[in-house]
């Protein structure tokens, strides 16, 4: 397993707001390497899968945060 982020890191590594990362993993275009228990658990990403979304989404013209 690569280095984990929380969705702090995520965000900042993938120049989104930390909002855009929780949201983005809920709907699937973020893979989630660990979740938390609870209705709000904080979400942890593997490094590797941060970086290919990062690349995706500055591809993606219409992608802001």
């Amino acid at each position: 397993m690569d280095k984990l982020l929380t969705a702090a890191q995520a965000a900042e590594v993938a120049k989104r707001s930390h909002s855009t990362i929780n949201r983005d993993a809920a709907a699937g275009k973020l893979p989630t390497a660990m979740q938390f228990p609870g209705y709000k658990g904080a979400r942890l990403f593997d490094e590797i899968d941060v970086l290919a979304y990062a690349e995706a989404e500055a591809e993606t013209p219409e992608a802001r945060s």
